[in-house]
């Protein structure tokens, strides 16, 4: 899901200030913690359950908890075990269980050792809808300054909600269109030859989800409705606006306990002077051993009432790009002495004649990108 990356950030943070000298506390004892990460909303399932222990600071890593039995039940009686579809990841089915506004939650977990950790029902909160998302061009202040960045900050409004007071969590995948520097025009295989296509691996689509905390609450706001928050910013330092980009942003309606684990998560990750002031591993999540509430676990499992809004924008105008570029090389003498092992060899054509590159120069895909465009995608006009 969406947080497993935060949650993992969020581990790395406190294990790491667990050593200042200000807190004399001993790192082994919370190494091979459990850790959860979990949710359930009123959209559509599969939900997922990810559940791992906790690892050392020299050497992180994900460290998955396999052969448990991990279950949701609702305060009706109704319920689902979820399935483990890889190492330490356990899902629902893709016609099972869907959350319903009004109704409570929790989560249950026994180990293959025998030890039970559970939640307590939460009420899974009335989705409030998005009014709208949108980019302006901006520019940020860096530590030069001769060299600001300049890109889209996006920001949201939200519809009015049933309540006045509303904890909110965003959620934000990104989706962007983006080319290889070169067009595949040669192959040398002990000779040169045309390709056949050049934008066999030229045009590509990647989706990453943004790793970031934007949470809000409308306690003692005179408006309940969430007016131009500002949501994640995309400079022009890669290739990300270069065509055309999309941004899904999750809206999540979270209970008061859920927005300050994830409020007080951003605040020891980004305020170095708050790491030093606080305890660290305050931040307890929403769950406990059964037999044993003082042991730690961590992470935590949200209910929340979700609605979703995408937007697509096209490269900016009137703003620089700045990112690096493939060098292509017009000597052509060092193909011959390659090893045939490093065959195809892969040519491009240029003003200067046939250049060689590396082969990531030329394939979208060895950037994460995928050739086939996404369902969702909608060309730019």
């Amino acid at each position: 899901m969406k947080i497993r990356k935060l949650l993992n950030i969020l581990i790395l943070v406190l294990v790491s200030f667990s050593c200042i000298d200000e807190y004399p506390l001993d790192i082994k004892s919370y190494e091979d913690l459990l850790v959860v990460d979990g949710m359930i909303t009123n959209l559509p399932g599969p939900y997922t359950v990810k559940l791992s222990r906790s690892t050392s600071v020299e050497h992180p890593q994900f460290d998955p908890v396999q052969q448990a039995v991990v279950r949701i039940a609702d305060d009706l009686g109704n319920s689902e075990q979820l399935l483990e579809t890889e190492k330490g990841i356990y899902q629902t089915s893709a016609g099972g269980m869907q959350g319903v506004a009004g109704r409570n939650y929790k989560l249950n977990i026994q180990l293959k050792s025998g030890k039970q950790y559970e939640t307590a029902f939460e009420k899974l909160q009335p989705a409030v809808g998005i009014d709208s998302v949108y980019a302006e061009i901006e520019s940020k202040e860096t530590n030069d300054p001769d060299d600001d960045l300049f890109g889209y900050q996006f920001y949201l409004n939200s519809a009015q909600p049933q309540h006045d007071t509303v904890y909110y969590l965003w959620q934000l995948t990104e989706t962007y269109e983006f080319n290889s520097d070169f067009t595949l025009d040669y192959l040398y295989n002990g000779s040169i030859e045309p390709s056949g296509d050049p934008y066999k691996f030229y045009k590509c689509w990647k989706t990453e989800d943004i790793h970031q905390i934007f949470c809000f609450s409308t306690l003692n706001q005179n408006n309940s409705v969430v007016q131009d928050y500002p949501l994640n910013f995309v400079s022009t330092k890669s290739k990300r606006l270069t065509i055309r980009y999309s941004l899904l942003t999750t809206q999540l309606s979270v209970n008061a306990d859920a927005y300050k684990f994830w409020d007080d998560v951003q605040d020891q990750i980004n305020d170095e002077e708050l790491l030093f002031d606080q305890q660290p591993f305050q931040i307890r999540g929403n769950l406990y051993n059964a037999e044993d509430p003082s042991e730690p676990v961590m992470g935590y499992f949200t209910v929340a009432g979700a609605a979703q809004k995408r937007i697509f924008v096209n490269r900016p105008l009137f703003v620089d790009f700045d990112y690096p570029l493939c060098f292509a090389d017009t000597d052509l003498r060092t193909l011959y002495y390659t090893p045939r092992r490093y065959w195809p060899i892969y040519l491009t054509d240029t003003k200067d004649g046939i250049a060689h590159a590396a082969k990531s120069c030329f394939d979208c895909r060895m950037h994460g990108g995928v050739l086939n465009k996404p369902e969702f995608w909608i060309d730019g006009e």
